[in-house]
């Protein structure tokens, strides 16, 4: 997890956990955990600003598996990655 910046306008120091929409261009690679895991891989280099080209990610994470989609406060599915 992180904690966002105090000076943020939006959710300022709050714990977050790298995440974000699945990219639809993968569609019909893989299964949805496909898919679900490659995001959430994505959005933890991007979170984290690490250079992929040095060490990839799937180097660096070792994915154990997921939970059920649970709803967030907006209303969206999320589905925890754990790794």
């Amino acid at each position: 997890f992180t904690r966002r910046s105090a000076t943020l306008s939006n959710h300022a120091s709050q714990i977050s956990f790298p995440g974000g929409y699945y990219d639809s261009s993968l569609d019909g690679i893989g299964d949805d955990g496909d898919r679900l895991v490659n995001t959430a891989l994505r959005e933890t280099q991007e979170e984290l600003c690490y250079n992929t080209d040095q060490l990839p990610t799937s180097s660096l994470i070792k994915v154990l598996g997921r939970t059920q989609p649970v709803p967030s406060m907006q209303g969206k599915k999320v589905t925890p990655i754990i790794g």
